[in-house]
């Protein structure tokens, strides 16, 4: 795993600045730093390394190619890179890196084949000699970033939007549509970033860059098509249970395998749940050598509800791993919250990100490779979004809207009523184990304003902006509707896989990991694993009592009851109480800061009015308002 950078067709001026901003991602790659210019054809190629393939100086990038045609900066891991050597049987390798391999079947067979039988995550540049053009690709999930922006003819590249930020032509204007994504969902959507003409690049696609007639020319290719690989597979349901678990576990233990290789030892992080588990419980099963696992607690008694510290002991005790836990403060995750605008580049607000952070520190303090969880819940079924979709959405729709609108003025203004009706809720168990009260009681408001499963599910996944009567005249952000093609389950799970996955928990995951230089795998995303998983029927993973189902069935044949019969915690964070509490001081002091940009958008008496009712207790805003908090202090931090 590396970081990248890069600008093509570019001033010698332009080239040298662009090169200086490269310690920008130092952190990336703190092993090995290189360079290619060519100021005749004006392409520059930076690349940070972090090694954990070939750890000599073979490895190093950028990387030339045999034929001395090819040049490339890569950020990834290829897991299949030994077996595509056998298909290269003519050339005599340097060394044993993945990247020397990659370039090598470019070489030989094309982009776009090399792209299609590649299994890694991965964002790479690489510089035709011959043609004189530029690639830029991206991995099919996206689990590794690129940014790129084209400024007056010239292409400028690289793995975080600091770098491309502080170049000194690179106009900071807020990208609108951008910041309304944000404050409904908080991150910014996975193609665009926060400001305007500065993109992600799309999933699964490759960039080609050429110049010709004073013009630098761009060229999309697609390699792979999540929609329809989706309903390709969807369109093959299994229905043999037994086989179904047979393969399944198979097919982890293949996914894990490959995401071994490695010259240097490899960790987990440990929850209590089924997909961290699993994961813990494959690698230390394919591993000669006893594996590290890592998970996180919090120190004070009112946070009881989100420590796992003690179950995932005994899973790891169970397991035979080398267990480290650290037990964080609520000054502890005041102090990383100062650090998220310089870590995270652009507003993002997904409160998990902080203990994401302060767990992937601990890890790099031993390892630089971990294994995660991360993609099952999106897989497998694994959200509440689905189960209450499942469960309480039909019995929902059955009551009258003016009663259900009553029902939800009447907790958002008392918050003694509130308390009432959830005690009620937990008598009849219809509130989920180990849920953040703040988390449920807003998604239960929202919830009873649905009309139907979309508006259910459009509601539920976002923080709802346009209900909070806080902003002026922004338009309301367009929504895809269904694939009526497929049924209601599957097209949220379809849905999150192609946005929040992407927008939010690969975005959270690599930034967190790197910025320790610490590498991140999901062997979740295995694009084997990925598709027979669809193909499996929902009955199997979601009913009235269940969610992830057979992955809880898999679980069970590999652990005691005594173990995995409880309820995931998980990284949530109790935000809500901490804006009262610890980062009152911080809140205060953004809310009475104003700017430019927020003065247009924001009516701030609607907000203080907001504000105080939070302060009095009532936190069914408390997300819109850490996404304003959140982007206020990137703003100040970065204008």
């Amino acid at each position: 795993m590396c970081g990248i950078s890069g600008i093509f067709n570019g001033s010698e001026k332009q080239i040298l600045e662009f090169k200086s901003l490269s310690y920008l991602l130092d952190h990336r790659g703190p092993d090995s730093k290189g360079d290619f210019i060519d100021l005749d054809n004006k392409i520059l190629l930076c690349h940070n390394r972090l090694a954990i393939q070939d750890l000599s100086n073979h490895g190093n990038q950028p990387m030339t190619s045999s034929n001395n045609r090819w040049i490339i900066s890569f950020n990834g891991e290829i897991y299949n890179h030994k077996k595509l050597r056998k298909k290269l049987e003519s050339c005599i390798w340097k060394g044993n890196s993945d990247t020397e391999t990659l370039i090598e079947y470019i070489s030989q067979y094309g982009i776009k084949n090399a792209l299609e039988n590649v299994e890694g995550m991965f964002a790479f540049a690489i510089w035709d000699k011959v043609e004189k053009k530029l690639i830029l690709a991206r991995d099919r999930f996206g689990e590794k970033p690129i940014y790129y922006s084209l400024i007056n003819n010239v292409l400028i590249f690289a793995s975080e939007l600091k770098v491309i930020s502080k170049f000194s032509h690179f106009n900071k204007n807020i990208n609108i549509n951008s910041f309304i994504h944000f404050m409904n969902y908080s991150y910014t959507p996975k193609e665009l970033s926060i400001y305007n003409d500065c993109y992600k690049l799309k999933s699964g696609t490759y960039l080609e860059f050429i110049y010709q007639n004073n013009s630098l020319i761009k060229k999309n290719d697609k390699y792979f098509d999540i929609n329809k690989s989706f309903k390709t597979n969807y369109n093959n349901q299994l229905e043999n249970q037994n086989d179904i678990l047979q393969n399944l576990d198979i097919l982890m233990n293949s996914s894990v395998k490959k995401m071994l290789i490695s010259d240097v030892p490899v960790a987990t992080m440990l929850s209590s749940g089924v997909d961290s588990s699993l994961v813990s419980y494959y690698a230390q099963k394919n591993s000669l050598h006893q594996i590290n696992s890592f998970t996180l607690g919090f120190e004070d008694r009112e946070n009881e509800v989100y420590d796992e510290t003690k179950l995932s002991s005994n899973i790891a005790e169970y397991l035979g791993t080398k267990h480290y836990h650290e037990k964080i403060s609520e000054n502890s995750l005041v102090k990383n919250i100062s650090l998220l605008t310089d870590i995270y580049s652009e507003p993002f607000a997904d409160s998990s990100q902080i203990p994401s952070l302060i767990l992937a520190n601990l890890v790099s303090k031993h390892n630089k490779v971990v294994l995660t969880g991360d993609g099952a819940d999106e897989i497998f079924g694994g959200y509440n979004r689905y189960f209450y979709a499942y469960k309480y959405f039909p019995i929902l729709i059955k009551i009258p809207f003016y009663l259900r609108n009553i029902l939800t003025k009447l907790i958002s203004s008392n918050y003694k009523m509130a308390q009432y009706i959830f005690k009620f809720m937990n008598i009849l168990m219809l509130k989920p184990k180990n849920t953040n009260y703040e988390n449920f009681l807003l998604k239960f408001l929202i919830i009873l304003k649905s009309n139907n499963i979309e508006e259910y599910f459009l509601n539920l996944k976002t923080n709802n902006y346009k209900n909070n009567f806080i902003f002026k005249d922004l338009n309301n952000i367009k929504y895809n509707f269904f694939d009526q093609s497929i049924n209601d389950i599957n097209n949220m799970m379809l849905d999150d896989q192609k946005n929040y996955l992407q927008g939010d928990i690969l975005h959270k995951v690599d930034i967190a990991t790197m910025s320790n230089s610490l590498e991140s795998r999901l062997p979740f995303l295995d694009a084997e694993l990925y598709e027979y998983a669809i193909k499996i029927p929902d009955k199997y993973k979601i009913n009235s009592n269940q969610n992830k189902i057979i992955l809880r069935k898999l679980l069970s044949t590999k652990f005691p009851d005594n173990l995995i019969n409880k309820s995931k915690i998980g990284f949530s964070v109790p935000i809500g109480r901490l804006m009262n509490t610890s980062l009152n001081k911080w809140c205060e002091e953004l809310l009475n800061t104003k700017n430019d940009f927020l003065n247009e958008i924001i009516d701030y008496n609607k907000l203080n009015l907001i504000w105080k009712k939070h302060k009095d207790g009532i936190f069914v805003n408390s997300h819109i308002l850490w996404n304003i908090f959140v982007f206020k202090d990137w703003y100040l931090r970065t204008k």
